[in-house]
């Protein structure tokens, strides 16, 4: 039997959506063991009413089915008239005479619920729950008592922001809450199909679900408009979709805020204006909405009951119904209040960032705070979000076009999201500003940019012309902050130069001889660090350069600007003192962070590389290429540990690696690393037996090093390589022609590595007992160098050459020296070529070296390990060798495990043993 009591109106709209829900409820009401009370929570229009008589006309045939719509009548157990209306039980005549006996009332009206469980399942839908009289919920809550394990629900619906006695009845009998949310997708495009009879596509139904915030009732009366109007659904559409939606929107918000009190449209436009900043500012709404405390308390909760907050805030719930009530006040209070509501916030401390789009919202930005805020909005979200800071900045320009601080601002933002379009925009900027101070730091931004968008040759120019109209007019009185300008736009200028090959021999050409610059101020440190790097790189005078570059790293150099920093120690490590170069590093490292951070560990890696200190050149480069510039595009930040990365791979015998890394860096392009990823990807097609291209690289790289005028024999030894891979042809004279040339530049370097490896190609070149002569020079010359590689090479060298000469015992010797020295620098490559040699040649690694294999501790690994037998801890070891923490227990865990201890205190006695064993 199926009831429905007369609250209920006749007519209800067809349920849109909610088969979830349905299905639930219906199920609930078939299951004994099922949920006995459900709250039905959702905002105004989400369905409820339509649900309930859903679920009313899909169980009326099989369950006994009470319904009705509470009101405030102020009639005690009006509720249980309306639920009971239909039925002709004497026990109801009781409702109708005074209550003398609650329990006796209560227990009589028990009786047709009993009756009803006779004939199957009963349900009781409750509408609008909220305002029952309290005398109907205290009967649910004695017929709840009283079922338990039988076939009863009860499904109360409430909006969403319902309070009252109806929630103590939920906590009671513990309710399961069944929330309305908005309508996914799906359900409002079977709504679409249903009212306009076609598939909706190219976004029609998602600006229908937008638009109605997924609300049911919107929804339906939006597509009747549509509907009306003959609208089909598709792309071409979505304009009046969006028309008809704002129509609507507005119509509703209308037809609302003239049945509230006046502070409820106040308090809500209030709230919509700050909602555009983020959560809004409790503080900020008297003050916005400029009323009393207890009215915008008052209109909080009715607009939290109605739906239109959302539950853990005050923030508004659906936006679109926010901006359909500011559209029923003129423009021009709408301006004024997103203005008052920016001011207000900004009094208030609100970060700028959360300001910023209630003045990017207003027309005009005349007032000079609203610059200001906009500038610090871009500050504050340029690394998440640069785009928004490009588009703050933008609109400040157009308010002030010459504001230069915001013109250097948007510069240095657009120069890291599209390069080309700084480039233009700074171009169109120096044009046009006139003070030397901003238009170099414009120029220097034009560098940069022109290096990310791979044009440097029109920023050498422009760079140039920059400095000499600097010198012109701030030369004579520039005080200390014109000489780091001045140093930053030669950094620039160097950088961009040595970029392109058109360019390099200039910038070689035109700077001063390393003897020649002096001064003590910052911009003389600045130029001395870039003159060190760049004379290096033409390869005269090491000791010369490495007094320039020491000159420039004089302890307290400031590290706000490092690239003459990285520079200097660049130079010095080439000209054989890569230990001054490596505390220059660390001392910068420990102050610097974001790309300085990571240029630093890049060079650091270099010299780490020279060291032959290969797993720690390969974390610092790795560290470096972490959070470096994405590697797909490989800008020059992300470039240069990737090829240093690369270096390190092809030595430590993973060459696929390696040419995944070059590939990725797009090397052919000439730069800074261009010859040492040739190097690279030389080597490795060497390995596969591809001479003939190995030599065709390498002999191009020379001839583009050459006409560049770089011609550092230790830089990049291409000569060398070439030479070693021309006598594995056969073709000693081509390999001889290499080795005087490597000769040649080694007199101008003088170094003991450049002589070494100079002996080392004429070696390789040589033939017969001159070969042999020439190649154990070069050994003990590179024993001499801080150049553990290329020592552990020449030894390799040499000891195959005895062995081609039938001196096995010789060979031997020479080749496990080899595998030594390859064994504690990781060079992992060479070492197993050597040992293959050293067996085919009958000999073997004796204990001793098994012993010195075990304990091969890296340079870094034996740094820690003596600090910590000493006694330090591992946050003062980090601190002494300007490491990260977690840097110091990776070195600790890799020496337990070499040294095969487990605790600390084993470490002095281990390194006693092991030091007494290397030296036995």
């Amino acid at each position: 039997m199926a009831t429905r009591g007369t609250g209920t109106a006749a007519q209800l709209p067809e349920l849109t959506g909610r088969a979830a829900e349905l299905g639930f409820l219906t199920a609930a009401a078939r299951d004994p063991l099922g949920p006995s009370l459900v709250l039905l929570r959702g905002d105004a229009g989400t369905g409820k009413t339509s649900l309930l008589d859903a679920v009313h006309r899909a169980l009326a045939a099989e369950s006994t089915v009470l319904a009705a719509v509470a009101r405030q009548t102020g009639q005690a157990y009006d509720l249980v008239r309306e639920l009971f209306e239909p039925l002709d039980d004497k026990e109801l005549q009781s409702l109708s005479e005074p209550v003398t006996d609650r329990f006796t009332l209560l227990s009589d009206l028990m009786c047709p619920v009993m009756r009803a469980y006779d004939r199957g399942p009963l349900v009781v839908l409750v509408d609008e729950a909220a305002v029952a009289d309290e005398d109907s919920l205290q009967w649910l809550d004695f017929i709840l008592r009283r079922s338990t394990g039988r076939p009863l629900l009860v499904v109360l619906a409430l909006r969403a922001g319902d309070t009252g006695p109806v929630t103590g009845l939920a906590a009671e009998h513990e309710a399961v809450t069944l929330r309305l949310e908005p309508l996914p997708e799906t359900d409002v495009r079977r709504a679409v199909v249903r009212a306009l009879g076609a598939v909706p596509d190219g976004g029609f139904a998602g600006a229908c679900a937008r638009l109605s915030a997924g609300n049911p009732r919107l929804l339906r009366r939006l597509l009747d408009e549509l509907a009306a109007r003959g609208v089909r659904p598709d792309a071409a559409a979505v304009p009046r979709v969006v028309a008809a939606g704002e129509r609507l929107l507005a119509s509703v918000a209308r037809e609302y805020l003239d049945q509230r009190p006046p502070e409820v449209g106040a308090v809500f436009r209030a709230l919509t204006v700050l909602s555009e900043a983020g959560a809004p500012e409790p503080a900020a709404l008297p003050v916005l909405s400029a009323l009393p405390g207890p009215l915008v308390a008052g209109a909080l909760e009715l607009l939290r009951q109605d739906g239109h907050l959302r539950p853990e805030s005050q923030a508004v719930a659906h936006p679109e119904f926010g901006r359909a009530a500011l559209a029923q006040v003129p423009d021009g209070v709408v301006v004024r209040l997103r203005r008052h509501a920016a001011a207000v916030l900004t009094d208030q401390g609100v970060p700028a960032a959360k300001v910023a789009p209630l003045l990017m919202a207003l027309p005009e930005l005349r007032e000079p705070w609203m610059h200001r805020l906009l500038c610090q909005a871009a500050t504050a979200v340029r690394a998440v979000d640069p785009d928004a800071a490009v588009r703050y900045l933008s609109r400040v320009l157009d308010w002030a076009p010459d504001d230069a601080e915001t013109v250097v601002r948007l510069a240095e933002t657009v120069v890291g999201t599209d390069p080309a379009a700084a480039m233009a925009f700074l171009g169109r900027a120096l044009d046009r500003i006139s003070d030397v101070r901003v238009r170099a730091r414009l120029a220097h931004l034009f560098g940069a940019a022109a290096l990310a968008a791979r044009r440097a040759p029109e920023a050498f120019d422009v760079l140039d012309r920059m400095l000499t109209e600097f010198d012109a007019k701030r030369g004579g009185w520039a005080d200390e902050g014109d000489h780091e300008l001045r140093g930053r736009i030669q950094v620039a200028l160097t950088t961009v130069g040595l970029s392109e090959e058109a360019t390099t021999a200039d910038v070689l050409a035109r700077l001063p001889e390393p003897g020649r610059v002096g001064g003590s101020s910052h911009g003389s440190r600045v130029q001395g660090g870039l003159a060190a790097y760049t004379t290096m790189l033409g390869g005269r005078d090491a000791a010369a350069v490495a007094a320039q570059a020491r000159r420039a790293l004089v302890q307290g150099l400031p590290s706000r600007y490092p690239p003459p920093i990285i520079a200097a120690a660049t130079a010095l490590t080439y000209a054989g003192e890569p230990d001054e170069a490596l505390s220059a590093l660390n001392r910068l490292l420990k102050t610097a962070g974001g790309p300085v951070s990571r240029t630093a560990l890049a060079a650091r890696a270099t010299v780490l590389e020279g060291l032959g200190e290969l797993p720690d050149a390969a974390a610092d480069a790795q560290s470096a290429m972490h959070g470096a510039a994405e590697l797909e595009g490989m800008v020059a930040e992300a470039v240069v540990p990737s090829v240093r990365l690369a270096s390190v791979l092809v030595k430590m015998g993973q060459p696929d690696r390696a040419e995944a890394l070059l590939v990725r860096t797009r090397w052919p392009h000439f730069g800074w690393m261009y010859p040492q990823a040739v190097l690279v990807s030389a080597e490795v097609l060497r390995l596969r037996g591809d001479h003939a291209s190995a030599l065709a690289i390498l002999f191009d790289c020379g001839k583009r090093l050459a006409e560049a005028g770089v011609r550092n024999p230790v830089f990049v030894p291409w000569w060398l390589e070439a030479a070693c891979l021309l006598a594995e042809l056969g073709r000693q004279d081509e390999a001889a022609e290499l080795a005087e040339y490597g000769e040649q530049t080694a007199r101008d370097w003088q170094t003991d590595e450049s002589a070494g490896l100079a002996l080392l190609a004429a070696g390789v070149a040589a033939k017969g007992r001159r070969s042999l002569d020439v190649l154990a020079e070069a050994a003990d010359r590179l024993a001499a160098a801080p150049a553990p590689l290329s020592q552990a090479r020449a030894e390799f060298l040499f000891g195959r050459a005895l062995l081609a000469a039938d001196d096995t015992k010789g060979a031997r010797a020479h080749l496990r020296r080899a595998i030594d020295v390859a064994t504690q620098s990781g060079y992992l490559a060479l070492g197993s070529v050597a040992r293959e040699l050293l067996v085919s040649a009958g000999g073997r690694m004796h204990t001793l070296l098994d012993a010195r294999r075990l304990g091969a501790l890296s340079g870094s690994e034996l740094r820690v390990a003596e600090l910590a037998a000493a006694g330090e801890s591992n946050r003062e070891i980090a601190d002494r060798l300007f490491v990260s923490l977690r840097t110091v227990e990776t070195h600790l865990s890799s020496v337990y495990r070499k040294l095969r201890i487990g605790l600390r205190d084993e470490l002095p006695a281990a390194l006693r043993a092991r030091s007494e064993g290397l030296g036995a």
